[in-house]
Parts: C-alpha cells; structure tokens; sequence
C-alpha cells in the first residue's frame, strides 16, 4: 500500500482504530483522521480502548509531528455526517468493509426497503445483501472524492477486500463507478506486516478475522488516470473485458467455442452473478 508522508489521511470504519494506529507510527502523514461508525462506549465494548485511547491522547499533543484525530459515529454513507469534515485529505481509505449482519428480519427490512419507479408505476422491494455491500462502497467513493478528497490534492481512494467470498462477488473493479467520472486503476497485494500491530477485526464483534489473500484496490478521477499510474509501477491490472468474446460479469474468457460460452453460462457461477447484476443495474437505475 502506498502511503506518502505529504499526504493528509483519512480512514474509515477502522473497528478498533488498530489499522489507524499503525498508520500513525510508521507511516507519519502530515494529518491523519480516523473514524469508526460504533459511538465510544460500542467500541470500547466490542474492542477495548487501548487504540482509541493512544490515538486521542496524541491529539491532545502540541508537538506531535502529524496532525491526528478521532471521529466516533461516522457514516460514510450519511452525507451530513460527511460534510462534518473538510475537504483535504489526499487518500481515503477503506478496510475490509462488509455490511454488518442484521439481528432480524424486522431490522433486515428497516436496511434494504427500496422504491423503484417504472413509468407512473411505483413499487417497493427489497435489495439482497450483495447490492447493499456494492451500494456501501459506491456511497463511499462518490463521497470521498465529492467532499472529502481536496481537488489539489492527490486524489487516491483505496479499499482493501478479501479475495474470498462474498467479497469476490461485487465486481469491485468495474460495478462501483458506472456513471460517475471515477475509475478503478488496479490493485496490489494487501501486506499485513506493512502494519505492525493492525488486527482486521470481525464487523460484529472483537473477533480477529482468518489471515486470507487480500488486495487493495485504487481509485481516482478519470482526469488524474494517468498522472497516478505513475505512483503504483507494481499495480496488477484491471481484469480484461471481453464483452461477446466472454463473460465480463464473471471475468471469464475468451471463449474458444460457442459451446464453451453456452456451457460457462448454464453454469451455478454465472447464474449466480446474473442475478447480482441484475439486481445491481436495478439498484443503479431507480437510485
């Protein structure tokens, strides 16, 4: 991962502000805000305080080289809790983010109840867990970038996710910034040992997740495409679209035969993925 110390740092949903922490010691950015959405008293609950606890003691301090500061009950999603910020930060960065499970079927519900409007018709259903996750991160990087990431300033958004279930799922690379002047310009490996002392937490509870193979992935403006490239010479590529040639919801292809398509398609995968994507463009198109 690539951190600048010229940059200001913005991290979001850091569960136990361990990732933050590390941040902060090695890295040294000129300012770095770390945020969780669990108030005080929820994180001290889940995690214990002693992150918390560190990071605001050194933003009580006048002579700490790097800006820092803690902000409780943020959501990334709530515009006006992100208007509470500036814009000057250079990266926004996401962990590892995943809808947290729902207690009920009341609560489910309450989350994903969306209106969609055909013509005069109007109708209510209720999005899967797949579009709610994508809307999560779609949410996050159009608000980074429309009110957090300063216009002058680098112009990097990057979210590291696993490279398992369900993650894999979210067609991270190419779903998240249809319509939007924003694109995924590849990713790298996520090194747990870049950041000492950083455990990646379970969304719900003070749970260490299973070491797995990770990215991270990198965005920007389209108008900054080029000029970033510059700064990642190691980045793996975006995987190859192949539009008839194969099938670009599961990145597959290219097809030798037209019988090798038809039989990637009867396939559960691809099933599976069409149904995703479905109700993703469904999401795209009534939001």
């Amino acid at each position: 991962m690539v951190i600048n110390k010229e940059w200001s740092v913005l991290t979001i949903g850091d569960g136990d502000l361990s990732f933050s922490r590390s941040i902060f010691d090695n890295y040294k950015p000129k300012k770095l805000t770390a945020t969780v959405l669990d108030s005080v008293n929820e994180l001290t609950s889940k995690y214990g305080s002693e992150h918390l606890d560190y990071l605001q003691k050194q933003s009580d301090g006048v002579l700490n080289e790097v800006d820092c500061q803690v902000v409780t009950e943020f959501d990334i999603t709530d515009l006006d809790k992100v208007r509470q910020l500036t814009q000057e930060y250079d990266l926004v960065i996401f962990q590892f983010p995943l809808v947290p499970n729902f207690s009920s079927q009341g609560e489910f519900q309450q989350h994903t109840k969306t209106r969609t409007q055909i013509g005069s018709q109007s109708s209510e259903q209720f999005l899967s867990i797949n579009t709610i996750n994508r809307r999560l991160l779609r949410l996050f990087l159009i608000n980074s970038f429309d009110c957090l990431l300063a216009q002058d300033g680098a112009q990097l958004a990057y979210i590291s996710s696993k490279d398992v279930k369900p993650y894999i799922e979210w067609d991270i690379e190419y779903s998240l910034t249809k319509e939007t002047e924003l694109s995924c310009i590849g990713s790298m490996e996520f090194i747990t040992e870049q950041f000492p002392g950083y455990k990646i937490r379970n969304v719900d509870r003070d749970k260490h997740v299973k070491d797995t193979a990770s990215l991270t992935y990198v965005w920007t403006s389209n108008h900054n495409r080029e000029a970033r490239l510059d700064l990642f010479p190691a980045m793996n590529p975006l995987p190859t679209l192949f539009g008839e040639l194969g099938c670009d919801i599961c990145h597959a292809g290219p097809f030798e035969t037209e019988q090798e398509k038809t039989s990637h398609q009867a396939g559960k995968k691809h099933k599976r993925m069409s149904e995703y994507e479905a109700q993703w463009q469904g999401y795209l198109q009534s939001s």
